[in-house]
């Protein structure tokens, strides 16, 4: 996958219907997620399990998987590249500021 996500394609059939609408609305716009979704993003899995339903306690692998092969590997993995999305807008956001500036503007964000 491209630094700038320009190929970002995903399968969004692959985890749980109940995830799709906030990880599609994090991942493409960097909008903040609900509780149980933040915790996965910032491996935290015991926030995870203590806020998920039974429906994301389902769908958690699902999830994971995804995640791992699927999404921007900027956009997960710690509370710092969580907020770093969403403070640049996810991938429209980043694509914002290569086309103004010709390039992902230095120490906006962290991989």
């Amino acid at each position: 996958m491209s630094d700038d996500n320009d190929n970002f394609n995903p399968d969004w059939f692959r985890i749980p219907a109940i995830m799709r609408p906030a990880l599609e609305r994090y991942i493409v716009t960097g909008t903040a997620p609900g509780t149980f979704l933040d915790a996965v993003l910032c491996n935290d899995l015991k926030r995870a399990v203590l806020s998920a339903d039974t429906q994301n306690i389902m769908g958690l692998r699902a999830l994971v998987v995804f995640l791992v092969k699927q999404a921007p590997p900027q956009c997960f993995g710690s509370p710092k590249a969580v907020a770093n999305w969403t403070y640049v807008g996810g991938i429209k956001g980043r694509r914002a500021m290569r086309d103004e500036y010709g390039a992902i503007v230095a120490g906006r964000w962290t991989p």
